[in-house]
């Protein structure tokens, strides 16, 4: 497992660590689901960026 260091903005810390006691959860694996969850979404919004220049290309040659 690699390791990563990230500065949190002071306004992200905070909350970050009352979440991370209320969950019973290391702030670690907060920041692991949240990047997780991110990435997810910006996969599911390049396949449909994709579909969305494929079927414009479709249009513009009349398919």
């Amino acid at each position: 497992m690699g390791v990563t260091s990230i500065r949190l903005q002071p306004e992200i810390e905070s909350p970050l660590e009352e979440l991370a006691v209320k969950l019973d959860r290391s702030k670690n694996y907060i920041i692991n689901q949240a990047i997780k969850e991110y990435l997810e979404r910006q996969s599911i919004e390049d396949s449909r960026w994709s579909d969305t220049l494929e079927a414009l290309s479709s249009i513009k040659e009349g398919s």
